[in-house]
């Protein structure tokens, strides 16, 4: 008896069985591709993932978590033998300033500054799209740019250098301002 052959989902669930397909045979040729000696992220750059996507991908996908173990070790042996290795910079253990400046800078350099000049040029303020890009500009996107303002420096006063007089009225001063703000 012949067996059948296995029947391919039809309709609307066709492309989400392609789509599966699809990664399954990336993830088959990064495997094959780590096993032949490539990094994680060169495995990576070769099938077209990007790497930040396949490094979240670790926490929730048992592959990817395989592949990224079997490449460290194997940087890891390399770097025993004394190969020389790529480094990589980490983007697990930056800070979030690091994060967001090295961010900031990737968009500059892609011409952040101009398109956001050239969209909020051409969206025009009184229709629903134009006000909708405003509103995203003014809560989005400003904040995030414009630097907020540097505390005002504490003034310091060299208080051996008042006289008893001088010191009194200081104090008189602050508790006034207190009892007024409070």
């Amino acid at each position: 008896m012949a067996t059948p052959s296995p029947r391919l989902p039809g309709g609307s669930s066709r492309g989400k069985y392609d789509d599966m397909m699809v990664r399954m045979g990336l993830k088959d040729k990064m495997f094959t591709l780590i096993e032949e000696g490539s990094t994680f992220q060169d495995a990576c750059e070769e099938v077209g993932v990007p790497f930040e996507l396949a490094l979240a991908l670790t926490k929730t996908d048992e592959d990817y978590r395989k592949m990224w173990v079997s490449s460290n070790r194997s940087e890891q042996g390399a770097h025993s033998e004394g190969a020389v290795t790529r480094l990589y910079p980490s983007s697990v253990h930056r800070s979030p300033a690091e994060v967001k400046e090295h961010f900031m800078g990737m968009l500059q350099e892609a011409g952040l500054y101009e398109k956001l000049g050239q969209m909020a040029a051409l969206a025009e303020p009184g229709t629903k799209e134009g006000d909708r890009v405003l509103m995203f500009f003014g809560r989005s996107i400003l904040p995030m740019i414009i630097p907020k303002d540097a505390p005002e420096a504490p003034t310091i006063v060299a208080l051996k250098e008042k006289s008893d007089t001088e010191l009194k009225d200081m104090l008189i001063d602050l508790r006034r301002k207190r009892m007024s703000d409070g």
